[in-house]
């Protein structure tokens, strides 16, 4: 990312935590970043369109690393483990994006909502994947009470480290919630107790259920990002890819879409077949023709 944007970002993110959303200024943001005003909007349409990007680099920053542990040669646990570690350690750095969203009890912006919509659906999955992955088959009927439990654990030492200044140990809170883990699925199973919730109770985005043919185009580019996300491609060419897939949204919902400016983004996943189902979908939805 531009070092100039970083600045903006991480400026505005700490006025916004300590004034609030509307109390704070762009002409504050720049100076408090050390640049004009003039330079924020080479960056950023508006306020709103700040403050989304500054969840979505928070986001990107966490799951990027998240991608790069996942990598590397650990065990699941000892992944999950480290992915905790970072987190935390993510959460303890910019602590101030945490309280600029929970401090602001409105909504921002449609963009801004649905990119927290999206965030807490991957925090949801990444917790039901791993706990089944850990533990095995024999948690599968309990797997919503312990996301339940495993995301209780995890938000309360956040808040007492991002609210109170509360010092962890952040090489050890990894092995110490899974070890608390631990403990809860052998009371689960051991004690034979019907679960309290199942994922059937939850939204589809939170399940297991495949994909429908009656998808929304909402539905559709959800799948698409995470897709994208996921692809072993430098992170430069993944953000470009993600501008050409927003740019395709924004044309195909505007009055009058240009199909022949549709059909250019298109072109750019044309050589990664992970997404082409994607591409296919939203062609079709769009009415579109899909260049060879």
């Amino acid at each position: 990312m531009n070092e100039k944007k970083r600045k903006l970002i991480e400026a505005g993110m700490k006025l916004v935590a300590a004034k609030g959303y509307h109390s704070t200024s762009i002409q504050e943001i720049s100076e408090e970043a050390g640049v004009s005003k003039g330079t924020f909007y080479i960056y950023f349409q508006s306020k709103e369109d700040f403050v989304t990007t500054a969840y979505g680099y928070f986001h990107d920053l966490i799951y990027r690393e998240f991608r790069q542990i996942n990598m590397e040669d650990h065990s699941p646990r000892k992944q999950v483990e480290r992915q905790i570690n970072f987190l935390l350690s993510c959460v303890d750095k910019y602590k101030e994006i945490i309280i600029m969203y929970f401090q602001e009890h409105i909504s921002i912006g449609e963009n801004t909502d649905k990119l927290a919509e999206t965030s807490k659906r991957e925090s949801f999955i990444w917790m039901r994947d791993n706990i089944l992955t850990i533990y095995g088959d024999q948690v599968e009927a309990y797997l919503a009470d312990l996301v339940i439990q495993m995301e209780g654990i995890l938000h309360g030492y956040m808040k007492w480290v991002v609210l109170e200044d509360i010092e962890i140990d952040k090489e050890r809170l990894g092995a110490f919630v899974l070890n608390r883990m631990d403990s809860l699925v052998r009371g689960v199973v051991a004690g034979e107790e019907a679960p309290l919730i199942t994922l059937e109770s939850f939204p589809a985005g939170y399940r297991f259920d495949p994909p429908q043919s009656s998808q929304t185009m909402e539905e559709i580019l959800e799948v698409f990002r995470g897709k994208v996300n996921s692809l072993a491609i430098p992170e430069q060419k993944r953000s470009q890819l993600l501008e050409a897939l927003k740019a395709m949204e924004q044309e195909a919902g505007s009055d009058a879409p240009n199909h022949v400016v549709i059909q250019g983004l298109f072109s750019h996943f044309s050589r990664y077949p992970e997404v082409q189902e994607e591409c296919r979908k939203l062609a079709a939805l769009w009415n579109i023709e899909l260049l060879d």
